[in-house]
């Protein structure tokens, strides 16, 4: 009869949730919230343990299995770039189950499964997470960057609120204030509607009506604390006009950027990528 400690399963499953969740969001260079991830954590471990329960046995069906990582992603990771971060985060989880019932058979373990979880020595899950991780990070984020550069995680403050989100950092952008010679960087609105109170979210919203000019100044209305201005930019023989803000503080990878504005993007920028902003160091 096998014995199950309910606080070694939720604690061992939550820590390895965590860290899977992590790995993931680091191969696809998404910037996620901590609390996100520990939230999601628990939900798996909670699912391994209930699953567990002699009454409760229908929960390893495999369908609900993979209604439980779905879930775990949406917790996770933003919802509008869902199906990569959910596809490695079940490729990481099957290569961390592999590794485990590997190691365990060359130490001579009894390794077993139960549910989303796998229990047994916790030196041959760690030795199994660090290779998983190792691997892993060799052959996914290899794949996952491109050409162009590198990805960023930004964090962007106002007063009380802020937002994180992920940047590309694009050798061919060389988008500047003209009068101030201030960088520029380009971030989907989305992605800053959290700097905003209710008026200004809603101007956002609606930015694909407003020609630039009327965007600057309903913002500016509406949103007193934040200075806005009107960059020129010109790209693809177009040209036209963005608006920008300088926010109380802007990182990239936790370095403070003094010199750096944030331009409104109308439209997306990514065709579903790991990134929602534009920058040029």
């Amino acid at each position: 009869m096998k014995v199950v400690y309910a606080d070694s399963v939720l604690l061992i499953n939550g820590v390895i949730n965590y860290l899977i969740l992590l790995l993931t969001a680091r191969i696809c260079d998404i910037c996620v919230k901590r609390l996100r991830l520990i939230l999601s954590a628990a939900a798996g471990g909670l699912y391994a343990l209930l699953s567990e329960l002699p009454p409760l046995a229908f929960l390893l069906s495999p369908f609900l299995k993979v209604s439980v990582a779905v879930l775990m992603a949406l917790i996770a990771f933003p919802r509008r770039r869902l199906i990569r971060p959910l596809l490695i985060f079940l490729a990481v989880s099957a290569a961390f189950a592999g590794a485990v019932m590997a190691l365990g058979t060359l130490a001579g373990e009894k390794m077993g499964s139960g549910g989303v979880y796998i229990y047994g020595d916790l030196r041959i899950l760690v030795l199994a997470f660090a290779a998983c991780y190792c691997l892993m990070a060799l052959v996914l984020r290899r794949a996952g960057k491109r050409a162009a550069g590198g990805y960023a995680g930004v964090e962007v403050r106002q007063g009380q609120r802020r937002v994180r989100f992920n940047a590309l950092y694009d050798t061919g952008s060389s988008l500047s204030d003209p009068v101030t010679g201030e960088r520029v960087m380009v971030a989907e609105g989305e992605e800053l509607l959290g700097l905003f109170s209710g008026p200004g979210r809603r101007i956002i919203e609606d930015r694909r009506k407003l020609e630039p000019d009327e965007l600057f100044l309903k913002l500016s209305a509406a949103e007193h604390k934040i200075k806005f201005r009107l960059i020129p930019y010109s790209a693809l023989g177009t040209s036209g006009l963005l608006v920008a803000m300088k926010p109380d503080y802007i990182g990239i990878d936790g370095v403070r950027q003094e010199d750096l504005l944030i331009a409104i993007s109308p439209t997306d920028l990514s065709d579903g990528g790991p990134y929602s902003a534009v920058f040029n160091i």
